[in-house]
């Protein structure tokens, strides 16, 4: 019998340009509470669209526990459930 178990595959996506830490802070901060709302509606059009097949993309608190003060390399890492 042949295995055919997927390993699924992780996709990342890098926004840069903020100038300091607490700006960092400030956009995940805004994204996990009324960001994710305000997304929404944009990730709902793309999906009518068939351009994607979730209608949101909301910040995965788990895995964010503890993370929101980590920075490896001037980068914080904002995990989604997706």
């Amino acid at each position: 019998m042949e295995n055919t178990t997927q390993v699924e595959q992780e996709y990342t996506l890098t926004i840069k340009g903020f100038k300091t830490e607490a700006q960092v802070k400030a956009f995940a901060e805004w994204y996990s509470s009324q960001g994710e709302q305000d997304a929404s509606i944009w990730f709902e059009c793309r999906k009518e669209e068939g351009e994607i097949d979730v209608e949101y993309m909301n910040v995965d608190c788990e895995k964010m526990m503890k993370k929101w003060d980590v920075f490896v390399n001037n980068n914080m890492d904002l995990y989604l459930n997706i």
